[in-house]
């Protein structure tokens, strides 16, 4: 089976990020719109975070199911009556992306969302295997489709049939991959990386060969691209035009690209002998800065972390990062990465346990993220938000819901 969405965090993990990730259906908290600079409002301290169960309130935009929703003092633009929430036309879904990736996407002048679609051909049991429910080799499983919500008008457009992955530049042009047809059982789903500019022009190819591409998002005018290596780690590329491309950095998982959009955070897969998070200039390729993990302690186990990974959040000179024991916040002064807090947090460490798409809030007091809840053996998982407050070593963990209606969070990678 194509490993389309295999990234470098545990591999018992991997396959729940290929099509098998049920989980991937919905959207949690961020804010969106302009990057507010985080400030660490007293010396942080490492340690475990208490968890409590209690109400949880996502801010910003977040999108469950089939409904888009505004948090906290969040509203979306309609015209001036307030509005909460807006129905989408098919409920957010993208087991091609995963749960490391943004599934919807606010546009820069914060008047659409682009957000991803899958429609399957069948009703699947993910808990049983495929071949014992008549699936051979070949056999077509489903089909993604990019959809563009306006957020004033209610409107809602599909992109062409087979594309999936968004994120908008600053001018409001929209980049995505595109394959035209459907995804099949066992079979490479090979694709192109194409771009809109503006998102209503016909789209323009900006790959020279079909390959497993992912779009991360773009750093001013750069698009970054994950690129799927068969056999190891992928790699990460730069597209400065149409068929214009160089290598950003090999072996590497994107974390988060700088809010001027001139350097990214590159982690190492944790197979590497030495795994640690790069600093790299994204005009250049060239790595200004790096951080060995073997130097990053958890508080409590008080050992090195073997590996992080996923979509950080960086905002100002921080960045959340999830980890394999919890969070990690880093922060990023010129060429220098340094580690301001380590939070230790039990669900991570629980078997198949892992925390998704930390986003800041609060000023960079508080961070808001998702994790897995453990469930008997061979019964549907369910998924809980938390929000940790950074000062007090304390979060909040939300009532558990089903995947399906799972909050996560409406952002952009992109910068600059």
């Amino acid at each position: 089976m194509e490993r389309d969405v295999s990234r470098d965090g545990p591999p018992s993990r991997r396959l729940r990020y290929v099509l098998a990730a049920v989980a991937l259906v919905t959207l949690a908290s961020a804010a969106v719109g302009v990057r507010a600079a985080v400030t660490s409002p007293q010396r942080m301290q490492s340690g475990r975070a208490a968890v409590r169960a209690g109400d949880v309130d996502p801010s910003g935009m977040y999108v469950s199911a089939d409904t888009l929703s505004a948090g906290g003092s969040t509203r979306l633009p309609d015209g001036g009556s307030g509005t909460r929430t807006r129905a989408l036309a098919a409920p957010a879904l993208a087991p091609l992306s995963g749960g490391q990736d943004p599934v919807a996407t606010p546009s820069p002048d914060g008047q659409s969302v682009a957000y991803e679609t899958w429609r399957w051909k069948a009703d699947y049991d993910w808990f049983q295997p495929l071949e014992d429910q008549g699936v051979q080799n070949g056999d077509t499983l489903g089909s993604p489709a990019i959809h563009i919500l306006d957020l004033s008008t209610g409107a809602d457009r599909a992109l062409e049939y087979g594309s999936f992955s968004p994120a908008w530049r600053a001018d409001g042009a929209l980049a995505y991959v595109h394959r035209g047809k459907s995804y099949s059982w066992n079979v490479r789903y090979v694709r192109d990386v194409v771009v809109r500019a503006p998102a209503t022009a016909a789209p323009v190819t900006w790959s020279t060969a079909h390959d497993l591409y992912r779009v991360e998002g773009w750093a001013g005018s750069h698009l970054i691209v994950s690129r799927e290596v068969e056999g190891g780690p992928g790699e990460l590329d730069v597209y400065d035009g149409p068929g214009q491309s160089r290598v950003l950095a090999t072996e590497g998982t994107l974390l988060a690209i700088s809010p001027d959009g001139t350097e990214a955070l590159v982690a190492d897969p944790a197979s590497a002998p030495d795994p640690s998070v790069r600093l790299v200039r994204v005009s250049d390729s060239t790595v200004a800065a790096v951080l060995p993990l073997a130097s990053v302690v958890d508080p409590v186990l008080g050992t090195p972390l073997a590996w992080v990974g996923g979509s950080a959040d960086w905002e100002g000179d921080h960045v959340a990062v999830s980890a394999e024991t919890g969070l990690v916040v880093l922060t990023v002064v010129g060429d220098a990465i340094r580690v301001e807090q380590v939070l230790h947090l039990d669900a991570a460490t629980a078997p198949n346990g892992m925390l998704y798409e930390p986003r800041f809030t609060d000023a960079g007091r508080s961070i808001v993220v998702w994790e897995d809840v453990s469930t008997p053996l061979g019964k549907p998982w369910s998924s809980a938000q938390l929000v940790c407050d950074r000062t007090q070593l304390s979060c909040v963990q939300s009532a558990p819901v089903a995947p399906t209606h799972q909050p996560r969070p409406v952002y952009d990678r992109s910068a600059g």
